[in-house]
């Protein structure tokens, strides 16, 4: 006869789901973000006091559609992730943010003329940045969904679990009950 489990051995066998997840990330990656922080911002200066305010690109026209063929790439791959319910969503939601705001950044900052910036300007606000939210907001929550989502699942299965159990225990009382019939002798 096999027994039903117990709550304790449930929750051993699923786990416990915490609220927040903490990543278990090597001590040193915060000290040597800092260092780069630091290395990094007298570079900008150097590079802000002398890069010229023109230059010519021989490849501008191959850098802008390599970079946009990456974010299409990219923008694609969080919607076959969203479709389907992958785990990787969250982090082509955090790339697919970040293009975006590098390419309504350099959009704006390279136009020639001013149809070209009103344009650039215009595509940014209205399509690149609020799109680049959106995906950052997926990036942020979608762990979260998943969690919850897990959470639902576990409940529906411990309640099947119960029912398992309680239908257990009524089959073992029938059972009991025919075996009870059948053992008495014949009443006169």
């Amino acid at each position: 006869m096999t027994q039903a489990p117990n709550h304790e051995s449930l929750e051993a066998a699923l786990g416990e789901i915490p609220i927040k997840q903490l990543l278990h990330l090597p001590r040193w990656l915060g000290p040597l973000t800092i260092c780069f922080m630091a290395g990094l911002l007298p570079w900008i200066v150097y590079l802000a006091m002398t890069l010229p305010a023109r230059s010519r690109a021989d490849h501008y026209d191959i850098a802008w559609v390599g970079f946009d063929c990456a974010m299409w790439l990219v923008i694609g791959m969080l919607g076959f992730c969203a479709f389907t319910g992958r785990a990787a969503t969250g982090p082509f939601a955090a790339v697919a943010a970040t293009m975006l705001c590098l390419d309504a950044w350099f959009d704006v900052t390279t136009s020639q003329g001013q149809s070209q910036f009103v344009f650039a300007i215009v595509l940014a606000g209205a399509a690149e940045i609020p799109l680049a939210i959106l995906c950052g907001w997926v990036a942020v929550n979608a762990e979260l969904v998943r969690a919850r989502a897990y959470r639902r699942l576990r409940s529906r299965w411990e309640q099947a679990v119960e029912l398992a159990r309680q239908a257990d225990e009524r089959a073992i009382a029938a059972v009991r009950a025919a075996i009870t019939t059948l053992a008495l002798p014949p009443q006169p």
